[in-house]
C-alpha cells in the first residue's frame, strides 16, 4: 500500500519540477510533434500551451519569412534528427531563430538561442526528445552593437585592421590595411586563402584559422 500511495506523489512532484524549471523545456515525440512544454518555454516564446501541444514543431515555429537568411528550421531539424538517430544529446551553436508573434498583427520577433536536444530512451529505443533552450538574445544583440560601434570608430580613425568570418571563409580588410598589403585603396573582403597567401610564411601560423592548420 505504501508503494502504491507514493507513486502518484512522485509523479506530481516530477510534473511540478518540470513546470517550475528555470529554463525552457519542450518535449517532442519521435515524429517531432510537441507533446508537452513547461511554463518557462511558454514565457520565452510568448506562446500558450494550446498553441504548441499536439502541433508539429516546425508548424508551431516556422522560419521568419521576412528573413531570407533564416536557417533555424533547417539547423534545428538536423540537430533533432541527429539526437534521434544516434541516441545521444546534440548541442547546437548559438542559433538565430525568430519567434512568431501570435497576437493581433502577427509578425516575428528577433531571437537568438543556445539549444540542446536530448533523446529519451526506453529499452534502447528513442521514445521522445527533450528540446532545451537558453535565450541569449540580449547577449548577441549587445555583441552586435559593440561590433558596429568598434567598426565605426576604426573607420573614423582610418585604423588598419582585418576581421575573419569563419562562416563564409572571408576576410574583411579596412582601407588602411588594404594599403599596407599593396591592395587597392578601399575597404572590402577577400577569400581567406587569398589573404593568408599575402602573409609571410613565418608570420602566417598565428593568424591562420585553426581549421586550416596542418
Amino acid at each position: 500500500m505504501a508503494g502504491t500511495s507514493e507513486k502518484p506523489e512522485a509523479e506530481v512532484l516530477r510534473n511540478a519540477v518540470f513546470e517550475a524549471a528555470p529554463h525552457g523545456y519542450l518535449i517532442l515525440d519521435p515524429d517531432l510533434t510537441i507533446i508537452d512544454v513547461n511554463r518557462q518555454y511558454l514565457d520565452l516564446t510568448r506562446a500558450r500551451r494550446e498553441d504548441l501541444v499536439n502541433v508539429a514543431m516546425f508548424e508551431a515555429f516556422p522560419d521568419n519569412p521576412g528573413d531570407p537568411t533564416a536557417d533555424g528550421v533547417r539547423n534545428l531539424r538536423a540537430s533533432l534528427e541527429t539526437a534521434r538517430s544516434t541516441g545521444r544529446p546534440h548541442s547546437m551553436a548559438v542559433q538565430k531563430y525568430d519567434i512568431p508573434l501570435r497576437g493581433p498583427g502577427g509578425g516575428f520577433e528577433e531571437r537568438y538561442w543556445k539549444p540542446l536536444n536530448t533523446p529519451v530512451l526506453h529499452e534502447g529505443k528513442v521514445v521522445a526528445l527533450i528540446h532545451h533552450v537558453r535565450d541569449v538574445t540580449e547577449e548577441m544583440l549587445f555583441r552586435r552593437d559593440q561590433a558596429i560601434r568598434l567598426r565605426s570608430a576604426q573607420r573614423l580613425n582610418d585604423l588598419a585592421f582585418w576581421e575573419y568570418d569563419p562562416s563564409t571563409e572571408t576576410i574583411y580588410l579596412s582601407r588602411a590595411f588594404a594599403i599596407m598589403l599593396g591592395l587597392p585603396e578601399r575597404e572590402g573582403t577577400l577569400p581567406a586563402p587569398d589573404f593568408f597567401a599575402l602573409v609571410h610564411a613565418e608570420d602566417r601560423a598565428p593568424f591562420t584559422p585553426r581549421s586550416n592548420r596542418k
